[in-house]
């Protein structure tokens, strides 16, 4: 698996991606023109971490991190919105990869207080957990109730 920044040329793939996550993840009805204009926006902002994972040249997995100002104190917050691979290709090495890069590129960005991993995560919690842990990152309860 190659891990490599996500370019323009590249969104089609990674809308596919986080709608077949999203459609693994709940039974809410998807707005696709606002996951589209997510996208578009996460790749072409530098601040943001938009990396897609590929195999033989095509995109099997995607990770973005979103950082933004913390609410209420002096400094940064970042979070992953996606770190997601198709079944297929979900192992464990392939989810640390991804982790692993979400999780590095966290350590680059200066008055980072603090950061986020697995919320994005609602259908591949055992996957993502191993790979958190090995990051450093520490399991808490988070309970989520959908709503129809």
């Amino acid at each position: 698996m190659q891990l490599v920044a996500a370019l323009p040329s590249r969104i089609p793939e990674i809308q596919k991606l986080i709608m077949a996550s999203l459609r693994e993840q709940t039974r809410a009805t998807i707005d696709e023109d606002a996951v589209n204009q997510y996208v578009s926006r996460m790749v072409r902002d530098d601040h943001q971490l938009c990396v897609v994972a590929c195999i033989n040249g095509r995109a099997k997995g995607v990770v973005i991190g979103e950082v933004g100002s913390h609410p209420f104190a002096k400094g940064l917050i970042a979070e992953d919105s996606f770190i997601y691979i198709k079944p297929a290709f979900r192992t464990p090495e392939a989810m640390y990869s991804l982790t692993e890069c979400y999780a590095f590129w966290c350590m680059r960005i200066p008055n980072l207080i603090v950061s986020t991993l697995g919320t994005s995560q609602l259908g591949t919690a055992q996957s993502v957990e191993p790979a958190a842990e090995r990051e450093g990152y520490t399991a808490c309860t988070t309970y989520i109730k959908e709503h129809s």
